[in-house]
């Protein structure tokens, strides 16, 4: 069945009161600007001012009492996960910690985007293609070619001048992340 944005603004208020500003990353950023408005994965969230590890005590009483349950990512940063119609969304929530990093820059030129009065910011499509590139993960330059694909069927529209300026945060990364995004097919 899915979720939609609206379905969690409870969510991103709650994390609003607890100080925590954060922007939406991974997948769900690209599909929205993919004109996709129900989603299956989970939704993760990159905490850019505040920590989610700071303030989990007040987020596991929240939690109770709101009836969520709390769990963890990866990284061993807090997870909420939350019943939408009888189906758990997980939203996992990231912060720069150990070897995750994603520069300021990238919430400050985020897309905001109003869901039903609320005010969210989200990746653009080409911050989301640099963080993808850069995770380096298993199977990431045929995924990258799958967006790369979209774009080349006029489906999805980016600005290789950002793609460069993203990737330039990574000063470190830069060639392996603009060399992922040339094997998925962006001519950059």
């Amino acid at each position: 069945m899915g979720y939609k944005l609206n379905d969690l603004i409870d969510i991103f208020k709650s994390l609003d009161a607890l100080s925590l500003k954060f922007v939406v990353i991974g997948n769900t950023s690209i599909l929205y600007a993919l004109g996709e408005r129900l989603f299956d994965d989970d939704l993760d969230l990159f905490i850019y001012e505040g920590s989610s590890m700071a303030v989990e005590d007040e987020l596991r009483a929240l939690a109770s009492k709101k009836r969520w349950d709390i769990g963890q990512t990866d990284m061993g940063t807090p997870s909420i996960i939350y019943k939408v119609r009888d189906e758990e969304v997980i939203i996992e929530l990231y912060e720069n910690f150990y070897d995750f990093y994603i520069p300021i820059e990238f919430a400050e030129d985020a897309r905001v985007m109003n869901i039903d009065g609320y005010y969210l910011k989200m990746l653009t499509p080409e911050q989301y293609l640099v963080l993808k590139a850069r995770s380096g993960v298993e199977g990431v330059v045929e995924e990258l070619a799958i967006y790369i694909n979209l774009l080349k069927r006029k489906k999805l529209n980016i600005s290789l001048n950002s793609i460069e300026k993203y990737a330039s945060l990574f000063e470190d990364d830069k060639a392996q992340i603009i060399g992922r995004l040339r094997k998925s097919g962006l001519s950059i």
